[in-house]
């Protein structure tokens, strides 16, 4: 019987255990949510930690753009819902012949020719990972 007493003490429900189950593997899953972004085993690029995803939610609360933000993210996954129904309905796209693909190559992409571009151009080598090492990638300028 739920919720009972009996000799031996006081004794939960169906209901309570499922409702103490389900809080418990909420509990479980953000400390492992925790420890794992934490650890570093997880990039923050995949996985944010749970204090990121909180400030990040409070800002959009700040300015009144967290619904918006909901809306988006709703919308983008019924979009991808339907693509893969209609995929799933349509089937693959038939594969195209490798020599039609590279005939057609000219076509799409004609050579395009550089205006006013400087004579002599030095190969910034941080963008090719190497060389100089105090300038990230994103920042790179061809130095002469």
């Amino acid at each position: 019987m739920p919720g009972h007493v009996t000799p031996g003490g006081f004794r939960l429900g169906a209901t309570s255990r499922s409702v103490g189950l389900g809080a418990l593997s909420v509990v479980v899953l953000l400390a492992v949510w925790h420890l794992v972004t934490a650890g570093g085993y997880i990039s923050a690029i995949f996985l944010p930690s749970p204090q990121q995803v909180v400030g990040q939610a409070r800002r959009y609360l700040a300015d009144g753009s967290l619904f918006w933000h909901v809306v988006n993210r709703l919308d983008y996954a019924l979009t991808v819902a339907r693509l893969s129904i209609l995929d799933t309905l349509a089937g693959p796209e038939p594969e195209t012949p490798p020599t039609q693909s590279l005939e057609n190559v000219g076509l799409a992409c004609p050579p395009v020719a550089v205006l006013n571009a400087p004579q002599r151009m030095k190969l910034d080598e941080s963008l090719l990972g190497r060389g100089d090492r105090r300038h990230p990638p994103s920042m790179a300028h061809n130095r002469e």
